[in-house]
């Protein structure tokens, strides 16, 4: 799995405890035995719809219009929360069926959203110091 990589999860554990399906983003490469991942959605809810970064809004975000990338709709990835999958449960999950690969981001827009993902303002130190190394391999 590379940074970039677009997610289906069916059975997406969110912060609250529920479970649903959702289409996620992986940010790193896992080598450091987890993978970040972030959540979208294409429910605007207020948020700018001027592509690109928006870490200074009450919802920090990152917004794909249509054409960007594989969304086939307005896109928002979530900034305000980090997820991650330890490398084993991301794995098990795609071999149960239950996570599938969609697609990839271009090269371009992953630099974008790394970039704006490493400046927000909920995001801990030490994935911040992860994605940046990325973000320098790119």
């Amino acid at each position: 799995m590379i940074a970039g990589t677009i997610l289906q999860d069916k059975q997406f554990k969110f912060k609250d405890g529920t479970i649903g399906n959702k289409l996620v983003i992986v940010l790193n490469d896992g080598t450091c035995g987890y993978y970040i991942v972030v959540k979208t959605t294409s429910k605007q809810h207020g948020r700018p719809t001027k592509y690109g970064c928006h870490n200074t809004h009450n919802y920090p975000n990152f917004f794909l219009s249509i054409g960007k990338s594989w969304f086939k709709e307005n896109t928002w990835v979530s900034l305000e929360e980090f997820y991650s999958y330890k490398t084993y449960e991301l794995l098990t999950g795609k071999f149960s069926g239950r996570i599938t690969q969609q697609s990839q981001l271009p090269i371009d827009v992953l630099k974008e959203l790394l970039k704006c993902a490493i400046d927000a303002p909920d995001i801990e130190f030490d994935q911040q110091d992860i994605l940046t190394n990325i973000l320098n391999n790119l």
